[in-house]
C-alpha cells in the first residue's frame, strides 16, 4: 500500500477511534490513536518535520479555538460521557490533528486551492459534525443552525491552514536554497 493510502486510511481510522469512542464513553481512545500515528507520521515526513509540525499545531489550535466557539455559542455541546476537556475536547482536536495531516499529502492536490478548499470545508465540515453527532458523539443544539454554522467555522478554517502550509512551505524552502515555487515534494506517513 503506498503512503497515500496510509495518510488516508489513518486519517479515517483516527476519526471513527475519536467519534466512536467519544460516542461509547472512551473520549481517550481517539486521542491515543492518532497520537501514535501522528508520530509515525512526522517520522515518515522527516525531512519537512518542522513544516509538518507547524502545521498541525496551526490546525489544532485553530480547531479547538473554533469548535470552542461553536460550544459557547450553544450551537454544539459534548455529552458528559464523550467529555475530555472544554470547552471543546480533545478528541475533537485529535480529528483537527488527523485531518491537517492530510493537507500535504493525500489531500495535497488541495494546495493553493483556496476557493475549493473554503467549498469543500463547508460541505464536508458539517456532514463530519452530523455524522458524529448521530453517532451520539456530539449534540447539535439546533440542527440547522448548528449545521449552518459549521459550515461557516469551515468555510474559514480550511483557506486559513490551505494559506498556513504554503506559507510555512515557502519558508522552508527559502530557507533550504530551493526556488520558493517549487513546493515541497509530498511525503506522508
Amino acid at each position: 500500500m503506498n503512503r497515500t493510502w496510509v495518510n488516508l486510511v489513518a486519517v479515517q481510522i483516527g476519526w471513527f477511534a475519536s467519534v466512536l469512542g467519544a460516542a461509547y464513553g472512551m473520549p481517550y481512545l481517539g486521542p491515543i490513536f492518532v497520537s501514535v500515528w501522528l508520530a509515525m507520521h512526522i517520522a515518515a515526513t522527516r525531512s519537512s518535520a518542522g513544516v509538518e509540525l507547524k502545521v498541525l499545531l496551526a490546525a489544532g489550535g485553530l480547531g479547538y479555538f473554533l469548535d470552542s466557539m461553536l460550544v459557547l455559542g450553544g450551537f454544539m455541546s459534548f455529552p458528559s460521557y464523550a467529555q475530555l476537556g472544554a470547552p471543546s475536547t480533545l478528541w475533537m482536536v485529535a480529528l483537527w490533528l488527523g485531518f491537517a495531516a492530510t493537507l500535504r499529502h493525500s489531500l495535497g492536490w488541495l494546495r493553493g486551492r483556496f476557493l475549493l478548499g473554503a467549498l469543500l470545508g463547508a460541505i464536508v465540515g458539517p456532514f463530519a459534525y452530523w455524522s458524529g453527532s448521530k453517532l451520539g458523539a456530539v449534540v447539535l443544539t439546533d440542527t440547522v443552525p448548528s449545521l449552518i454554522a459549521v459550515g461557516v467555522e469551515w468555510l474559514i478554517a480550511m483557506p486559513v491552514i490551505l494559506a498556513a502550509i504554503y506559507r510555512l512551505e515557502r519558508n522552508h524552502a527559502l530557507a533550504e536554497g530551493a526556488d520558493a515555487a517549487t513546493p515541497l515534494r509530498q511525503e506522508c506517513g
